[in-house]
């Protein structure tokens, strides 16, 4: 109703204070991005193969922001990144709720869906200054008093940090990204299974840092949407959980339960996060153990332990919409060709979703078409890439003795701001 009546204002009417009105149009534009209701029809469900109108369909979703020419307090500071990257979270949010068809593009395809979307968030990145970037906040030197004292300004920070970090991980997460790989026939390229690892592994990371951190200092949250990037988040710590890496898998097994005291704390707030939290308990329930045949031919009769789960409710999950729901399963239209892959349902593990629920699988490493036994680095390569990033261990005495990332960012912010008008060379 707020967007229609937004919708509905001539352009350069403003009702009453104009500073006022502008807060309020933009906070409904925000809120729409974040919370309001993802229009499958609006935008595009499948990305065919030699579809040219592919970026206009994108980008005619969009709604469009107020007037800039008036001033707005969502102008000043960090909260201005904010409408930006609430714009790129409900992409993702599309992405991750749409429909997948036999003719969808590989995400590594640069008019994939996935790439359109990781081109938005690189866009978003570039943006943002340096000041309001980790290294230069030091948040991990605040006390609970500075952070509850200036919640003006780590209140924007923490959401900026969860929903940033959380779009590549909605973008390669294995659930996903093997939904989109169902019907590609081919061998995945192993540079992408490499990266989609990283991107995850990363960007996971960072949000159980902040996550811990709130903890640590007892500052308290209540936006549900940095509760549904815990939720995605749990999910591919409950897949690693059965990895056989035993580093991996304590790591994972530790953070899905950091991840549910989180959401358990939050739901007495909420009560849509209180079902996220059940739901994420049934989805670890609903894990199994089967043996199906093994597809090494000298093994053949062998049968081999595989996990399966219900691949409905994780697709709930990860879906916001349908995440707090706790009657999600009974609208069927967004599953249509899906199948759960948990015995309950009776599916003997060889149905349609049995192939891209990849729990027990490290990111996407599990999936069909990725070359088994493909070495990584070339012989003799593997020590050094070991070393580089361990930081050479021993071999170098001093911490950062290389220039590190929020350097190189400094250097070009200072770069920017010389007045080359004055500048002698």
């Amino acid at each position: 109703m707020a967007i229609q009546f937004m919708r509905g204002i001539p352009k350069g009417n403003v009702l009453g204070d104009s500073v006022e009105f502008n807060n309020c149009l933009r906070s409904i534009f925000v809120l729409y991005h974040l919370q309001g209701s993802v229009s499958l029809s609006v935008w595009p469900t499948s990305i065919s193969h030699g579809d040219d109108t592919m970026t206009k369909s994108w980008s005619s979703g969009w709604l469009t922001p107020p007037d800039n020419a008036i001033a707005s307090e969502m102008d000043a500071g960090i909260m201005k990144y904010t409408t930006p990257l609430a714009q790129v979270w409900r992409e993702a949010r599309i992405y991750a709720s749409c429909r997948v068809f036999s003719d969808m593009l590989p995400p590594w395809n640069p008019r994939s869906d996935y790439s359109q979307v990781a081109y938005r968030h690189l866009e978003v990145d570039c943006s943002v200054p340096m000041k309001y970037r980790f290294s230069a906040s030091r948040i991990g030197e605040q006390t609970s008093e500075s952070l509850q004292q200036n919640r003006g300004h780590w209140g924007p920070y923490l959401f900026t940090q969860f929903v940033y970090a959380s779009i590549p991980v909605i973008l390669n997460h294995p659930f996903l990204l093997s939904m989109r790989l169902r019907n590609f026939r081919s061998t995945m390229p192993h540079s992408f299974m490499n990266s989609s690892f990283d991107a995850i592994t990363r960007h996971i990371g960072w949000i159980m840092y902040h996550l811990e951190l709130m903890n640590r200092m007892a500052y308290q949250i209540s936006d549900p949407t940095l509760a549904h990037v815990v939720v995605i988040v749990a999910t591919i710590h409950l897949q690693h959980s059965f990895v056989d890496d035993s580093e991996l898998r304590e790591k994972a097994q530790s953070g899905f339960g950091r991840c549910l005291e989180f959401l358990q704390r939050m739901g007495t707030m909420w009560p849509s996060v209180a079902v996220m939290h059940e739901n994420l308990q049934k989805l670890q329930q609903s894990i199994q153990v089967i043996s199906v045949p093994s597809e090494e031919p000298e093994l053949s009769g062998t049968p081999q332990q595989k996990f399966t789960i219900d691949t409905r409710l994780l697709w709930d999950l990860l879906c916001y919409e349908q995440a707090g729901r706790s009657d999600a399963h009974i609208d069927q239209s967004m599953f249509s060709g899906l199948s759960s892959t948990n015995p309950d349902n009776g599916s003997n593990g060889t149905e349609p979703g049995a192939g891209y629920d990849l729990v027990g699988s490290a990111g996407i490493i599990g999936h069909k078409t990725v070359p088994k036994d493909t070495p990584i680095y070339a012989p003799g390569e593997e020590t050094l890439q070991q070393n580089i990033r361990d930081g050479f261990g021993s071999v170098v005495g001093q911490q950062n003795i290389f220039p590190q990332a929020h350097d190189f960012g400094r250097a070009i912010d200072e770069w920017l701001s010389l007045d080359w008008g004055n500048a002698m060379f």
